[in-house]
């Protein structure tokens, strides 16, 4: 049992050791828009990919606790927006859709 534990630090410690960049980056993507009898809308928009620092460890002051940290790639807030969405067979045929995007750290 002792050998089992000891492989699964090292695996965790090593996936640690090489995420030793902190990046955080913007990649721009195409969110579709879907309305019921409407004709989808590609609106191009930005998501947020990298890596993150994070690590686990035994508390220094209580040994029966750990001590956890992750930092990862998000964002830092959003922005909303109207877009309108063409709807042949109904009345009105253009409906306004709310659109969300994120703001970036």
């Amino acid at each position: 049992m002792s050998l089992k534990i000891a492989v699964i630090l090292f695996i965790f410690i090593y996936k640690v050791c090489h995420c030793s960049k902190e990046e955080c980056h913007l990649r721009p993507v195409i969110h579709v828009l879907k309305h019921a009898g409407c004709v989808p809308k590609p609106i191009p928009s930005f998501a947020c990919y990298g890596t993150c620092s994070s690590y686990v460890q035994v508390s220094g002051s209580k040994f029966w606790q750990v001590e956890r940290s992750c930092m990862c790639c998000q964002e830092m807030g959003e922005r909303e927006a109207s877009i309108a969405i063409f709807c042949p067979k109904q009345i009105p045929r253009f409906r306004k859709v709310r659109h969300i995007s994120l703001l970036i750290i």
